[in-house]
């Protein structure tokens, strides 16, 4: 990317730079969507595919939260791509004729000559590298290159600003984990999802950043101004996200105590430090802590497993992906006393002949949450028995104001808000938009920020800052910040496992905040580094003004002003002759006046270091 981007700008009117460099990070940005895209195919195959492990022996799904995906197919496609990418580089000539500025100059006044993001020093200086020289030369020169760039307190910041912006690429990593726990998205779902939406934001926000540039002819500052509008714009449009949500979905000694549900009215939650997973109602199942396989009851309450929703019979069906899922009934840990509801739940289980062939119809309703998407069943879904006909299966029937059948099925209870993942996802759109707009001017002043010869080592030096302190510790810090809001861990003979429950207003809070901190930060960075670019510009009042002079200008200018302050002095010499009561040399003191501002406007002097 450093050799690609400095590439582009060598070879490309400066004025039209920030447009070419859009372009080709538009290809940068299309990775992230989609990757998510290609992995949410990926994930929906078994991690251990290749090791002939098949899982429906161990009872998983993809919906299930134990469930890992086959992650490494991804890298095989890309590296296949990378590939027949890089090929077609071994035809590109040694080297592409440079641009001639003075094509443009001719066509247009010459007030507007590189008027758009000059360069600070448009020189051309020894290259870094000369295979002349020897090694030890070469090594002193790239030491000297790496002082002068981080020397160059512009670029400095600039670098630290985009560590800040790159950093929250390591809450993208999570962000299909955050959308399937706040909204009850399947994690295939959530990748879909995050790619589709980053696709058309990354694209609009790269290539509408460079038009801007490039239309209103922006300098530094006016780039990096543009940019902290747009990070300190998308961090407001955040501030809905930290308010949307679905509600915590309860488990039985977690969320809320044993024997109540949802439905019930003034449920006591439980706090963080009350987790208790066993009660009265299981103390003698002997049920064990380190199998979570959790069931979702039709009091709406997910539990640990069937033996910690103390129930006593277990039917046994064949999914239709292969796998066996289990239904329970006579379960005692579940509320007694449910509210009547306008829609009654009915669940039949009826012979589909010689007991082959069972067909479970569901008809939705609030207390039937449990039959879910999660457990793949569908109204009038065809199961195969495992196990001999039941022939009996009791039925949901209302009294007393509650239920006489405490049932549970394999799986989690449904938590899905359909307007509110609507929202989460308009306001995740227009924040990414936004946020697009402000990476092109931080690349493009990163380059006008550096010397010529220090330009593609300086790029180099910002890519690894970004590696070093973006990239690679970012998911690492965020995943410790995630993992600190969890109320429930897995455990394998007594070592803490995975998490299995997160607090959802913690997660939030915690995710979001940080992903906001981070962009504040990065946008006062390009501020900062905007009021350095300007004092610059300042310190240096002819290339600010003519939009960047450049050292030949100056020689050729003042060996024109050398030729004509001579013949100004024979012309006085000739005059003064002809004429010697005339004031010469009051007159040639104005030409040289006329031929200064001619040359230079209104400059004082001509910076010749």
């Amino acid at each position: 990317m450093p050799l690609g981007t400095t590439f582009i700008d060598d070879h490309v009117r400066k004025e039209s730079a920030p447009l070419y460099i859009g372009t080709s990070y538009i290809v940068f940005g299309l990775g992230p969507p989609l990757g998510f895209v290609l992995s949410s195919f990926a994930v929906k195959f078994y991690v251990d595919m290749d090791k002939g492990i098949d899982p429906a022996t161990l009872g998983l799904t993809p919906a299930n939260p134990l469930w890992v995906g086959a992650w490494w197919i991804g890298f095989f496609i890309c590296g296949a791509g990378l590939l027949a990418t890089a090929f077609p580089m071994f035809f590109f000539p040694p080297a592409l004729k440079r641009p001639p500025d003075s094509d443009v100059v001719q066509k247009k006044d010459k007030s507007e000559k590189k008027k758009m993001l000059p360069m600070m020093d448009m020189d051309k200086g020894p290259p870094l590298l000369d295979p002349a020289k020897g090694l030890w030369k070469q090594i002193k020169g790239m030491s000297k290159s790496l002082k002068e760039v981080l020397t160059n307190g512009v670029f400095l910041v600039l670098c630290l600003s985009g560590v800040c912006m790159v950093s929250t690429f390591g809450a993208f990593s999570f962000m299909p984990k955050y959308l399937e726990l706040q909204f009850g998205v399947p994690k295939s779902q959530a990748n879909m999802l995050l790619g589709i939406v980053m696709l058309p934001s990354t694209v609009f926000g790269i290539v509408g950043s460079g038009i801007v540039i490039k239309k209103f002819k922006l300098t530094p500052v006016q780039c990096l101004y543009m940019s902290a509008a747009s990070v300190f714009i998308s961090s407001l449009i955040s501030i809905p996200m930290f308010f949307l949500t679905c509600p915590q979905p309860p488990m039985a000694g977690v969320t809320i105590p044993y024997g109540y549900s949802p439905l019930m009215p003034n449920v006591p939650y439980l706090k963080n430090g009350d987790i208790n997973l066993l009660s009265s109602c299981n103390t003698g199942c002997n049920c064990n802590l380190d199998k979570y396989s959790p069931v979702c009851g039709s009091d709406g309450v997910t539990y640990f497993s069937g033996c910690h929703a103390g129930c006593t019979e277990k039917q046994s069906f064949m999914h239709p992906m292969g796998i066996v899922v289990s239904n329970f009934s006579g379960c005692a840990c579940m509320a007694s006393s449910l509210p009547l509801t306008t829609t009654n739940t009915a669940h039949k289980l009826s012979n589909g002949g010689g007991g082959a062939k069972e067909s479970l119809d569901i008809n939705s309703g609030i207390e039937d949450s449990w039959a879910t998407l999660r457990a793949g069943i569908k109204p009038g879904m065809e199961m195969t028995l495992v196990t001999p006909p039941v022939v009996q299966m009791s039925t949901p029937e209302i009294q007393d104001g509650g239920r006489s059948d405490r049932s549970a099925f394999w799986g989690i209870c449904e938590n899905q808000c359909p307007d509110k993942i609507i929202e989460g996802v308009i306001a995740l759109l227009v924040s990414l938009t936004a946020w697009s707009f402000g990476f092109i001017p931080v690349i493009v002043c990163c380059l006008r920020a550096l010397t010529p010869e220090t330009k593609s080592f300086g790029m180099g030096v910002q890519s690894v800052l970004m590696k070093l302190l973006g990239f690679i510790p970012s998911p690492i810090y965020f995943g410790a910040l995630i993992d600190t809001t969890c109320r429930l861990w897995s455990t394998n003979c007594g070592q803490q496992g995975a998490c299995l429950l997160y607090d959802l207003d913690k997660f939030r809070y915690a995710f979001f905040g940080l992903i906001t901190a981070l962009r504040v930060l990065g946008g006062f960075l390009i501020l900062f580094a905007a009021y350095l670019f300007k004092r610059r510009e300042q310190n240096k009042p002819l290339e600010s003004k003519n939009g960047g002079v450049t050292k030949q200008d100056i020689a050729a200018s003042l060996g024109s002003l050398t030729g004509s302050m001579h013949s100004l002095d024979r012309v006085g010499h000739d005059h003064l002759h002809h004429h010697p009561h005339h004031d010469v040399e009051r007159d040639t003191e104005d030409l040289r006046a006329n031929i200064w501002k001619k040359k230079f406007g209104d400059a004082e002097h001509v910076p010749l270091a």
